[in-house]
C-alpha cells in the first residue's frame, strides 16, 4: 500500500508542476514546486526542475544569479533529454523554453527539431489526452505551431482514441 501512496504522490507532484508552470508569479512559488519535486528522480521531473530553475532567473536582480539559474536549469533539461530522448513532454518543455529565452544565451538550436518531434510523436505518446491538449495549446500560444497544425493534431489524438475504443 505504501508503494502505491508514493507513486500517487509522485504523479500528483509532477501534475502540479505541469499545471502550474504558466501560473507562477513569485520565486516562492517556484521554490515550493522545486521542493515537491526534490525527491523525484525521473527524466520528466528533472526536466520540470530545470524549467522551474530557469524561471527563477526572472525573479532575481543579479546577472550572475540569473546566469547561474539558467545554466543549472539547462543542465537538468539536457540531462533529462539524454536519459529519455524520445519523451515528447521533455522535448516540448525544451522547445518552449528555448523559444522564450533571450537569444544572447545561445540556447535556441533545438526548437525546430523538438517541435517536429513533438508533432510527429504526440499522438502515440504515453501521456494523458489532457496533457497532450495542453502541449498543443501552449505551442500555439507560443506561436510555435499554427492553428491548422493544432486542429490536425487534435483530430489525430481523438481519432486514435476512438479507433482503439472501437476495436475492443
Amino acid at each position: 500500500m505504501s508503494i502505491l501512496c508514493c507513486f500517487s504522490l509522485i504523479g500528483s507532484n509532477i501534475n502540479l508542476a505541469r499545471t502550474n508552470i504558466s501560473k507562477i508569479t513569485t520565486i516562492g512559488q517556484i521554490d515550493t514546486v522545486l521542493i515537491l519535486l526534490d525527491d523525484i528522480h525521473t527524466p520528466v521531473s528533472n526536466a520540470y526542475k530545470g524549467a522551474y530553475t530557469m524561471m527563477k532567473a526572472k525573479y532575481v536582480s543579479s546577472p550572475f544569479k540569473k546566469y547561474a539559474y539558467f545554466n543549472k536549469g539547462k543542465a537538468l533539461i539536457e540531462n533529462a533529454i539524454e536519459q529519455a530522448p524520445n519523451n515528447v513532454e521533455i522535448r516540448y518543455l525544451r522547445a518552449t523554453l528555448q523559444a522564450n529565452l533571450p537569444k544572447f544565451l545561445n540556447y535556441y538550436e533545438n526548437i525546430n527539431e523538438d517541435i517536429g518531434f513533438v508533432l510527429t510523436n504526440l499522438k502515440k505518446a504515453e501521456i494523458s489526452k489532457k496533457v497532450k491538449y495542453k502541449i498543443i495549446i501552449n505551442l500555439v500560444a507560443a506561436n510555435l505551431i499554427s492553428n491548422e497544425q493544432k486542429a490536425t493534431i487534435f483530430y489525430q489524438i481523438n481519432y486514435a482514441r476512438n479507433t482503439s475504443n472501437i476495436s475492443r
